[in-house]
């Protein structure tokens, strides 16, 4: 089970006060999704009858859900059931609903962090689903994509279609190929924006948040769409820059930022400062990451900067003498340059992922003879959001890793 970046772009809309998001959850596995209602049914933890209409805190009861697993071996399947949280009667649908199904929230992205851990700038009022076939995943909507960013159709699943529960009731699910989705329009498919100013943030939507539903893959549950707002306060966000002058180990940092009440400098060693114009002292030579957060009554803004500190007597770790790897510019905008050398000719592969550890693209997979190797791939083509990439060169046994901050 996946979350549409698509599906939200495609039928999302903005008014004062007020974001109206458009929802999906593609199935892309190999099974059915497949729920069932077991008629055990509680008020907070007190058992009752399903039929009860209301309990004692005016809300209608809570039923035990099991999930059904399918499971196919030389040409037999069997399945077995498995607890998979809760569903309740809604009344302003008239009909069943799967609790904590998605969670969609406006948050602000911040650097070197998970899109789950990003500031929260408003929380979506819609938390429980139907599990229904509304669509099919096709090359044309582009709901449906695998953990690279391939848009998959029809023929992408040996088993499209697959399934035999799918609507409202207390028996709910949702084909292979096939897609539940929730409009916009729909009761409480909203976030309230409370004093919220215009500017640059994204909608991150997660499918089965508590992990409740047994799936092949629980790392691809989300998607982070970059969301700009324009009907909401027109106020200015810190505008935010710095400078830094080096003598050997000890850098002097320079605020130049403008519309900020606080900052927040983190000095890439584990080593912070709340000083608008600290000055720092680096224990080992290395290569950091400084960030600068400004914040104001918006929220906030970050700019990133990298550069090297050598210290004399101090010499670098084998794992940066590895290959000699190198990448720069480091942070960039586009383009990454990666430069290395082989001793001998050997299988070599590289890897870029994001924070999360998936795969964005695999430059070189194969055997390559000794000598220099240069290599170049543009990131804005991509289609990345700004933030914290890894390159992984791996040969036999060994393996180095940096960090890209790509900053669009």
């Amino acid at each position: 089970m996946t979350a549409s970046a698509q599906a939200i772009l495609d039928g999302s809309y903005e008014v004062t006060d007020t974001l109206y998001v458009n929802n999906a959850t593609p199935n892309i596995g190999w099974g059915p999704l497949e729920i069932h209602g077991i008629n055990t049914c509680y008020c907070d933890t007190v058992l009752v009858q399903c039929t009860t209409p209301v309990c004692p805190n005016g809300q209608p009861p809570k039923q035990l859900v099991e999930q059904t697993i399918f499971h196919k071996t030389n040409g037999t399947i069997t399945t077995f059931n498995r607890p998979a949280g809760t569903m309740t009667y809604h009344p302003q649908h008239g009909h069943i609903h799967l609790d904590g199904w998605a969670e969609y929230t406006l948050r602000q992205p911040m650097i070197g962090k998970q899109p789950y851990e990003w500031p929260v700038v408003g929380a979506g009022n819609k938390q429980s689903y139907c599990l229904v076939n509304l669509g099919t995943c096709t090359n044309g909507n582009g709901y449906c994509v695998d953990t690279t960013g391939n848009i998959l159709g029809r023929d992408s699943f040996p088993n499209y279609g697959l399934g035999t529960v799918t609507g409202c009731s207390v028996d709910q699910g949702i084909y292979v190929g096939y897609l539940d989705i929730y409009s916009a329009a729909l009761y409480g498919q909203w976030i309230t924006l409370d004093s919220v100013c215009n500017g640059d943030y994204s909608v991150v939507s997660f499918t089965d948040p508590n992990n409740w539903i047994l799936e092949m893959n629980d790392s691809n549950n989300w998607a982070a769409v970059p969301w700009t707002l324009t009907h909401q306060l027109n106020l200015p966000f810190p505008t935010v820059n710095f400078t830094y002058a080096s003598n050997a180990n000890t850098v002097t940092f320079t605020n130049t930022s403008a519309d900020f009440d606080s900052l927040v400098w983190d000095f890439g060693d584990g080593d912070t400062s709340v000083l608008e114009n600290p000055v720092h002292v680096y224990a080992s030579t290395g290569t950091y990451d400084v960030i600068l957060t400004a914040y104001n009554r918006c929220g906030f803004h970050q700019q990133v900067q990298s550069f090297s500190i050598t210290l004399t007597g101090i010499s670098k770790t084998e794992t940066e003498d590895l290959f000699g790897f190198k990448l720069y510019p480091n942070p960039t905008k586009d383009a990454i340059n990666i430069d290395f050398s082989l001793s001998e000719r050997v299988p070599v592969k590289i890897e870029v992922t994001n924070a999360l550890g998936q795969v964005i693209t695999v430059p070189e997979n194969g055997i390559l003879n000794m000598g220099s190797h240069h290599y170049q791939f543009n990131l804005s083509e991509l289609n990345l959001s700004k933030g914290i990439y890894f390159v992984t060169l791996l040969s036999n046994d060994k393996a180095v890793r940096q960090r890209i901050s790509f900053v669009k």
